[in-house]
C-alpha cells in the first residue's frame, strides 16, 4: 500500500527470512539478535504477496525493492507459523507494511539567444500530459531569487514538461514546441 493507505502497489519485492533452517543452506541474516536464512524471494502482485505451506516457525518480510515511484521501506515485519496460526494476513496499513512516495524536483533556466538569464518568463506545469497541480499555477523565471530560474520541489513521480505562456519584456513567446 501507498503510505497514505488508499493504493494497493504492484512490484515490490520481499525476500522471507525463517529461523527454522532445516534442510537451508545459504547467507544467515542477524534480524533482532536472531540467525535467519532465506526461504525465498517473492513479488507482489495486484497488491498481494501469497507463500503457502510454510513450516511451522517464526518468518520476517523484507523489501528489497520497492515498487517504482515509491520508497524502499526494509522495515522487518515479523509472523509466527504455529498451532495458533496457521494462516497469516499481513496487510499494508495494518501493519505498516506501506511506501512512502518518492520524490524529485524540477529546474528549469530560461536563457536568451546570446545566453543571457531571462527573468519574467512565465511557465505551466504539465504531468503526464495534464496541467499540474492544476489550471491555475504558474510558475515565473526569477521569482526564487535566481536569476531565469525556475525551481518546483516535492513532485510525485512522472513525466513533466514546461510549457511557455507569456514571454519575457521584450521577447518574443516561442509557438509549438520551441514553448515546451
Amino acid at each position: 500500500w501507498n503510505a497514505a493507505g488508499t493504493k494497493m502497489l504492484d512490484g515490490a519485492e520481499f525476500k522471507l527470512y525463517t529461523s527454522n533452517m532445516t534442510g537451508l543452506t545459504g547467507t544467515v541474516l542477524s534480524i533482532f539478535g536472531v540467525d535467519y536464512m532465506v526461504y525465498g524471494t517473492y513479488t507482489v502482485s495486484n497488491g498481494r504477496l501469497t507463500v503457502s505451506d510454510l513450516p511451522w516457525g517464526d518468518y520476517y518480510f523484507i523489501e528489497t525493492k520497492a515498487p517504482t515511484g515509491y520508497v524502499l521501506d526494509e522495515t522487518p515485519h515479523k509472523f509466527t507459523i504455529g498451532a495458533d496460526s496457521l494462516d497469516v494476513e499481513l496487510t499494508g496499513v495494518e501493519n505498516g507494511i506501506t511506501n512512502e512516495e518518492e520524490l524529485g524536483s524540477i529546474k528549469l533556466v530560461k536563457t536568451g539567444k546570446d545566453g543571457e538569464s531571462l527573468d519574467g518568463a512565465v511557465f505551466a506545469l504539465y504531468k503526464d500530459g495534464v496541467r499540474y497541480p492544476n489550471d491555475s499555477t504558474t510558475y515565473t523565471t526569477g521569482s526564487n531569487g535566481n536569476a531565469g530560474e525556475i525551481v518546483v520541489d516535492n513532485l510525485p513521480f512522472g513525466t513533466y514538461y514546461f510549457v511557455e505562456i507569456s514571454a519575457p519584456e521584450g521577447c518574443e513567446l516561442p509557438t509549438g514546441d520551441a514553448a515546451k
